[in-house]
């Protein structure tokens, strides 16, 4: 009975642990995000506009977009030609916006067309990551320029990220050019140097229209715990 509790302890909190993964990776002391915002897996995108007004207020060093797609992108597997569902991240490469070092050698390499980083500890049936792998992506075709660790999590087997102008050309509704452009998942926020991010977070959220809300990634973390422990299907 106890090796079995410990057991489900440890699923339990490796399951948590991967929900964490890309969020820890964000580059950044506050983060703006819908209100609503309850899981990192869920799209719910605010206008991008809302970036513009916070870098109007006072202490705000920079405020970065991140998109992201998990329904339309398709990855083709160079091992078996099948294709899986990918979690793919857009950004722009002159915004890093991830503290991961193995991303900052190709920034520039991202703003050609048709180019990703993969995830090197992604599930094996994805492929094996390395620069200069080429496949298909949403059907279109895509070169690996580098590679980057994070990890899957219980939902999503792997990661790529993509510059901001290659993400809206493979995922931007046709119905409704633009729409993907004008509307983020979230907004990364550095604060400048002398600034208590507490209180910034304060100022923002003060000022910035209730259709957005300013978190520390502290705080963002704690909701994503929260949801995935009491709301999801697999915490309780």
């Amino acid at each position: 009975a106890t090796f079995l509790i410990f057991m489900q302890l440890g699923f339990r909190e490796g399951f948590l642990e991967s929900a964490l993964l890309l969020p820890r990776a964000f580059d950044g002391e506050l983060v703006i995000t819908r209100p609503t915002y309850h899981e990192f897996g869920f799209r719910d995108p605010f206008p991008r506009r809302r970036l513009y007004q916070a870098l109007a207020v006072p202490g705000v060093e920079s405020a970065a977009p991140i998109f992201l797609e998990t329904v339309l992108s398709r990855w083709k597997s160079p091992e078996n030609g099948k294709t899986y569902g990918i979690r793919v991240v857009g950004f722009d490469p002159e915004q890093p916006t991830f503290n991961l070092p193995q991303i900052r050698p190709h920034l520039k390499e991202l703003l050609q067309p048709n180019t990703v980083l993969m995830d090197n500890r992604a599930r094996r049936h994805l492929g094996a990551a390395s620069a200069g792998m080429e496949s298909e992506l949403a059907g279109r075709a895509v070169r690996v320029v580098g590679t980057f660790p994070l990890g899957p999590d219980f939902f999503i087997d792997g990661t790529l990220m993509m510059s901001e102008r290659n993400f809206i050309k493979f995922f931007d509704d046709p119905e409704k050019p633009g729409m993907r452009q004008d509307n983020v998942e979230f907004g990364i926020v550095k604060v400048k140097p002398g600034y208590s991010p507490l209180q910034m977070m304060a100022d923002m959220n003060r000022k910035l229209p209730p259709d957005v809300a300013v978190l520390t990634m502290d705080e963002i973390m704690r909701r994503e715990l929260k949801f995935q422990s009491e709301a999801s299907p697999v915490g309780p």
